[in-house]
């Protein structure tokens, strides 16, 4: 029995195409992924030890990282307690001693970073 060879063509080429599909599967399968970078929370704060009824400036220089979006939000706390949520503001403190200040940020797809420092108050 003979083949005819547009058969024969047909099935090779059959055969060819699904091997193309298993190997562009196989590799789209391995390529690697994006590493994601944390988002990172720091802050500015001038001057760090100031008088009794004396100004702190904070100013919020943090980085949202890769692959998070950007910054979204921020909760700033002085002694746990929520003070503000602008980029930057200003805070009078009345009482003398040592205060402890958090940053708490978010990003786009809801990933957050904090960071604590301190201010003296004399």
């Amino acid at each position: 029995m003979r083949t005819k060879p547009n058969l024969v063509k047909n099935i090779l080429t059959i055969l060819l195409v699904f091997l193309l599909i298993a190997t562009v599967t196989a590799s789209a399968k391995s390529i690697p992924q994006p590493v994601k970078i944390p988002p990172v929370a720091s802050f500015t704060c001038s001057p760090k030890v100031v008088h009794v009824g004396g100004n702190v400036h904070f100013t919020d220089t943090s980085t949202p990282g890769f692959g998070h979006g950007k910054i979204v939000g921020r909760a700033w706390y002085i002694n746990n307690l929520m003070v503000s949520q602008a980029h930057s503001f200003i805070y009078s403190f009345d009482v003398a001693g040592r205060y402890s200040v958090k940053l708490k940020i978010g990003t786009a797809d809801d990933t957050t970073a904090s960071t604590i420092g301190s201010v003296t108050v004399k």
